[in-house]
């Protein structure tokens, strides 16, 4: 008996699955929702073009979960004499899952589809002219793929989580293209034009994937507030809304060789103050061109900055503030050329500036400003060329700092190679770095009240100092000034200065046009220098 109920409970199944119908328009019904208020959950509503090919023009309601396939047929919004509203509602109050449209001709109309419920599809479709959103879906694991927008207000609005929108193409949207609002989104390989006062792409929530999308005039080219997402290989330009390229708000973000170019405002803009994930922002091999702000932009919270190029900026390069103490942000390997201000800058403590290249900059090459943080900042092995004001310059913070290795020339007249000002009290050192070819001083450092333990080590300045200045200045105490090589320097090749207590030993100081060296102060140990060609007085020990 029970194999008898088993087996007619599975015919059952079997007939209700059957029992799928496909509805065919205008063949079986003169309307579509006509052959909508005849179907049951499950059945195909398809839709063929009418025999003198005008378009269907209708307002479909239903709360059934169909599938809707037209075979590239017109579905217009504008009813003659009733006026204009959505093509197609699908439930406003229950949701009503794994809705189908697809293959349609959307035209005219307020809106021209809205549907609620998980699992939705809209793929192949064409929509113009609505003079509201184009797709609006109200539920998760929504799909938007291969469809066409243009000319509507706004493209796609989707509120739900696990959404995808892919391979799209969305042109002329007065109020933006591809909008969505829930974690876990995939926004993918899609084209976004000339849409107005709004984003190309924007998405709200978590774990975001925005990649290899094509974004162009727009107010923005895409807008992400959310932690732990993706945005790689996207392309934006001619973004003219005064804000960014690409604008992110989160931490845990992954920003990963975009291209951004043409755009007013910031290149790309990272704010990290208000996320909640523990992960640093990364932004690696981006290129940036002609922004009329800074090319990147990052603040609030830790990053890694690696590998990005950034040439022809109306502002700073790189620009970094407002990150928290003992961060261990990292600013690395970044090439800068042509910026109207800084090449890198920096604001906060406990970052690392290693092995950037900077030319051509309109102030200072890398100005890094700890002043007032508990954790040290480090400059080393970059390379800096053509500069107005400072090279590298860096307040040091709390904690010793570090300047070294780093390759500076071609600054312009009264600028500095390198410039330390150390006010905090604790030392650190400036060592090994090359200078050449600036107006004014090749090193500067200020310790007036640092402890002792500051060293200015194994330098070379050359051919510094043609506005009547120092190849090398320190002022401080208990400092030690050593193995240091100066030549070619218009005024002293070293000058040493402040109460006192210094060691200066094993310098080089060729061809000084004044003086070799100039210490004072009280209990210096001067020894095993050379000064070779002095024009001048030779060394002066004031001390």
């Amino acid at each position: 008996m029970r194999a008898i109920v088993v087996g007619l409970t599975l015919l059952l199944c079997a007939g209700a699955a059957a029992a799928a119908t496909t509805r065919k328009v205008p063949q079986d019904y003169g309307t579509i929702q006509a052959a909508v208020d005849d179907a049951d959950p499950g059945d195909t509503i398809l839709v063929s073009k009418k025999a003198d090919g005008s378009p269907y023009q209708e307002w479909v309601t239903t709360a059934k979960s169909l599938k809707f396939v037209g075979k590239k047929v017109v579905w217009e919004g504008h009813v003659p004499g009733q006026g204009s509203s959505r093509c197609l509602t699908v439930s406003d109050d229950v949701k009503v899952n794994d809705v189908l449209v697809q293959g349609f001709v959307f035209r005219n109309g307020s809106n021209h589809v809205y549907i609620y419920g998980d699992g939705a599809v809209v793929q192949g479709c064409t929509f113009r002219a609505a003079y509201g959103t184009s797709v609006e879906i109200d539920g998760d694991g929504a799909v938007v793929q291969k469809c066409t927008f243009y000319g509507n207000s706004k493209a796609v609005q989707i509120s739900g989580d696990g959404a995808l929108a892919q391979k799209n193409s969305a042109n002329g949207h007065g109020s933006g293209g591809l909008y969505v609002y829930g974690s876990g989104a995939s926004v993918l390989k899609n084209r976004c034009v000339r849409n107005g006062e709004g984003q190309g792409v924007y998405v709200s929530g978590n774990l975001a994937n925005v990649s290899g999308n094509t974004v162009a005039d727009a107010y923005e080219g895409i807008q992400i507030s959310g932690d732990d997402g993706l945005v790689e290989k996207n392309k934006v330009s001619r973004c003219d809304g005064g804000d960014s390229g690409i604008h992110l708000d989160g931490r845990g973000l992954s920003v990963l060789s975009n291209q951004v170019a043409h755009c007013r405002g910031e290149g790309i803009y990272v704010e990290g103050g208000s996320g909640s994930s523990a992960d640093a922002n990364t932004i690696e091999g981006n290129k940036v061109r002609w922004a009329t702000g800074n090319g990147i932009y990052s603040s609030g919270f830790t990053a890694a900055i690696r590998g990005n190029s950034v040439s022809h900026v109306g502002s700073t390069g790189i620009y970094c503030t407002y990150w928290t103490n003992d961060s261990g942000s990292v600013v690395e390997k970044n090439d800068v050329e042509d910026a109207f201000s800084n090449g890198i800058y920096i604001g906060g403590g406990g970052h690392d500036v290693v092995g950037n290249q900077i030319e051509s900059v309109s102030n200072n090459g890398i100005y890094c400003n700890g002043e007032g943080y508990s954790s040290a900042n480090s400059v080393q092995e970059n390379r800096v060329a053509g500069f107005f004001s400072y090279g590298i310059y860096l307040g040091a913070s709390f904690a010793p700092f570090l300047v070294e290795g780093n390759d500076v020339s071609d600054g312009m007249s009264w600028s500095t190679g390198i410039y330390v000002y150390n006010y905090y009290g604790t030392g650190g050192g400036v060592r090994g770095n090359d200078v050449s070819g600036v107006g004014g001083s090749g090193v500067s450092v200020y310790a007036d009240n640092a402890a002792p333990g500051t060293d200015v080590e194994g330098n070379s300045v050359e051919g510094s100092g043609t506005n009547w200045d120092y190849a090398i200045y320190f002022y401080g105490s208990g400092a030690s000034i050593s193995g240091n090589v100066v030549s070619g320097q218009n005024d002293a090749g070293l000058y040493v200065n402040g109460p006192g207590g210094n060691t200066v030993d094993g310098n080089s100081i060729r061809d000084p046009l004044r003086m070799a060296m100039y210490v004072t102060g009280s209990g210096n140990t001067v020894t095993n220098n050379v000064g070779i060609g002095s024009g001048g007085e030779g060394f002066i020990n004031g001390g």
